[in-house]
């Protein structure tokens, strides 16, 4: 892409030098002839001039008239730069005055660069034109500077003639090849130092432009490492929890519920007159076993997150014998560990909350899929809420709250009228970007 924009940039560059150096060239050229004739022009106006108010009025010309101008015509040929070569000189009507013949052949017509100088104006071309040919040889071309220019009368300043002067322009051709050399010369050199600077500016921006891009490809790949490790760190922070979850509710298994139950069986043995405190026992038994069940995370790894779902409704009808109204929408199946264990437990503690603080039987339980996001609603009706205890703080909900925000999730708890809601909101994250 680099190589590329350089020589495109290189060929418009080059393209504008060689517009630049053809307009410069063209005006060199005209400039230099226009200044030649305008000089032998101005110069011969003055000598013909005075020529013509000597001979005066007649016309046509008398022989000594003719013999005065072919003498003043032979000066200026026998000049060594801008020799004049052949001359015509024509009334104002533009009848033929006078003519020197040098074998110019010039086809070209003249009538509107007479006229112009019949207006006073000098017109001159530079153009190759071709000899008269001599017996059986092949006609050459001569470089001609060609100047048509009005004759003015010295008295009142009045054109009374116009001259066809032709010179040889071979000096003239030289001096617009060596003009034409230093322009090209110039404007090559002038593009060159150009395409230079421009190689140099484009190599220092692509080399900039790679600097800068590997930097970020270097950023990038960090960030993604970081949060691959985040991720990894999370799910192992959310499988230590359950782990260390798991293993209180061994100890309580095997340790209070244990004594509980020896406690229980003397209690029967020996004092069969004391059934309310048996009972009493029988109750903290069950409510310690209720605890423990619910501390010991289930195998999760083969389940979707619908079949996850419907595991803790089915463990907490198991546990309180009441049943849920359970509609799943279309969720994925497969997503990260750390999501479907942290959706396990968030139902699992907001069908307890429901069991504990509603109406028996009026829980019901959605899921769905909404943006990119999994929402979990659990309704259930109440009574009307009793002040809470300062010495009961509210233990589930906070570890609800830590626990989803761990997967970057929220919840939100509503009531309206004798309903209440609980409304569980977690990223969606699959099982391959986990």
């Amino acid at each position: 892409m680099q190589l590329g924009f350089l020589l495109l940039a290189a060929l418009i560059l080059a393209a504008a030098m060689a517009l630049i150096g053809e307009l410069v060239t063209d005006l060199t050229s005209r400039s230099i002839t226009a200044g030649v004739a305008d000089t032998a022009a101005a110069s011969l106006d003055i000598m013909l001039a005075d020529e013509l108010a000597e001979i005066g009025p007649v016309r046509p010309l008398t022989s000594s008239a003719r013999e005065d101008l072919d003498s003043l015509f032979s000066v200026a040929n026998d000049a060594e730069v801008n020799k004049l070569i052949e001359i015509r000189l024509r009334n104002p009507d533009g009848s033929l005055l006078y003519e020197s013949l040098g074998g110019l052949l010039d086809p070209a017509p003249a009538s509107d660069a007479l006229a112009g100088a019949r207006a006073g104006k000098v017109t001159s071309r530079l153009v190759n034109l071709p000899l008269a040919p001599v017996g059986p040889l092949q006609p050459a071309t001569l470089p001609v500077l060609k100047v048509i220019t009005p004759v003015h009368d010295t008295a009142n300043g009045t054109v009374e003639a116009t001259a066809e002067l032709y010179f040889a322009a071979g000096g003239l051709v030289d001096l617009e090849s060596r003009s034409q050399w230093r322009v090209w010369t110039s404007v090559a050199a002038i593009g060159g130092l150009a395409i230079v600077a421009l190689f140099v500016l484009v190599d220092w921006a692509a080399r900039t432009i790679a600097t800068q891009r590997a930097r970020l490809a270097a950023s990038l790949a960090a960030s993604q490492e970081l949060s691959a490790e985040n991720a990894q760190l999370r799910q192992q922070a959310n499988v230590a929890n359950e782990r260390l979850l798991s293993r209180v509710g061994s100890d309580l298994h095997d340790g209070p519920l244990q004594l509980l139950a020896l406690l229980i069986l003397k209690l029967s043995r020996h004092a069969p007159s004391t059934n309310a405190d048996t009972a009493i026992a029988q109750q903290a038994m069950e409510e310690l076993r209720s605890i423990s069940a619910g501390l010991v995370l289930p195998e999760l790894s083969g389940l979707t997150l619908a079949e996850t779902i419907a595991l803790a409704v089915q463990r907490h009808k198991n546990a309180t014998g009441e049943s849920v109204s359970c509609e799943l929408g279309l969720i994925p199946d497969e997503v990260s560990p750390d999501l479907k264990v942290c959706v396990f437990r968030t139902v699992q503690e907001g069908l307890s909350n429901a069991h504990k603080h509603g109406r028996a039987g009026s829980a019901t339980l959605s899921a769905f899929a909404r943006d990119g996001e999994i929402v979990v609603e659990i309704s259930n009706e109440t009574d009307q809420p009793s002040p809470a205890s300062p010495a009961r703080p509210q233990l589930g909900l906070d570890g609800m709250r830590e626990r989803l925000a761990a997967v970057g999730g929220h919840f939100e708890l509503a009531s309206a009228g004798d309903r209440a809601t609980l409304t569980i909101v977690t990223p969606l994250r699959l099982e391959h970007s986990a």
